[in-house]
C-alpha cells in the first residue's frame, strides 16, 4: 500500500493540483444539479397535468415512503420527465472539450489528432430529424408502447459517461420525486 504522497507523484498529480481538481468537480455537479431542479420546478407548474401524472405515479407505486435507487424502473414517467427536462431545457449549451487520438473523418471532414472538439448541445437537442417535435415538452418521447423507458443516444445534458451521469443523476431525481410527491408546486 502507497502513502497519498507516494500515490501523486506515481501519476504526477500534486496535491494542490487533486485539490482544485476536486473543487472543479464539485462545483461542477453543484452547478449541473441546481440548474436541473430549477427547470424541473419551472416544468411541474408549467405543466400541471405531467405534474399530476407523476403524482399518481409515485404514490400508486410506492406510496409515502422515502425513495430508493431501485424505485427508478418503476416509476418510468418520473425517469421521463427527468430526461426531458435535461433534453428540453437544454441545461448546458455546449459541451465538454474533447479530442481524437487519430484522424476522424465526419460528414467529409478530417479532424486531426489532438484537434479541439466541441459539440453543439443545442443542435442535437433541437433537430427535429432526431426529436420530431423538438419545441414540445413531452416526457412520453422517452417511453415505448409498452411503458418502458427509452434510452436515447442523443440525450447528452452533459457529454459524459453514462457512469458518471447515472451516478450524478440519482440526487435531482431522489430531489424530483420528493417535490412531486410531497407538494404540489404552482404558482
Amino acid at each position: 500500500m502507497c502513502s497519498t504522497r507516494t500515490c501523486c507523484v506515481k501519476f504526477f498529480i500534486s496535491d494542490e493540483n487533486l485539490e482544485i481538481l476536486i473543487q472543479d468537480l464539485f462545483l461542477a455537479g453543484v452547478h449541473s444539479t441546481t440548474n436541473a431542479l430549477r427547470w424541473s420546478i419551472v416544468c411541474l407548474t408549467e405543466y400541471p397535468e405531467i405534474q399530476e401524472r407523476l403524482y399518481k405515479e409515485i404514490t400508486s407505486s410506492i406510496g409515502i415512503r422515502s425513495p430508493s435507487v431501485l424505485d427508478r424502473s418503476s416509476l418510468v414517467h418520473v425517469e421521463a420527465f427527468y430526461m426531458e427536462v435535461f433534453r428540453f431545457c437544454n441545461l448546458q449549451i455546449l459541451s465538454l472539450m474533447h479530442s481524437s487520438t487519430e484522424t476522424v473523418t465526419f460528414k467529409g471532414y478530417a479532424i486531426p489528432p489532438d484537434a479541439a472538439v466541441i459539440y453543439d448541445l443545442v443542435s442535437v437537442f433541437s433537430d427535429p430529424a432526431i426529436w420530431g417535435d423538438p419545441l414540445v415538452f413531452r416526457p412520453d418521447r422517452f417511453i415505448d408502447d409498452h411503458g418502458k423507458l427509452i434510452k436515447r443516444d442523443e440525450l447528452i445534458p452533459f457529454f459524459l459517461a453514462n457512469a458518471v451521469v447515472s451516478g450524478g443523476r440519482w440526487s435531482g431525481w431522489s430531489f424530483c420525486y420528493s417535490l412531486v410527491a410531497s407538494c404540489r408546486v404552482s404558482f
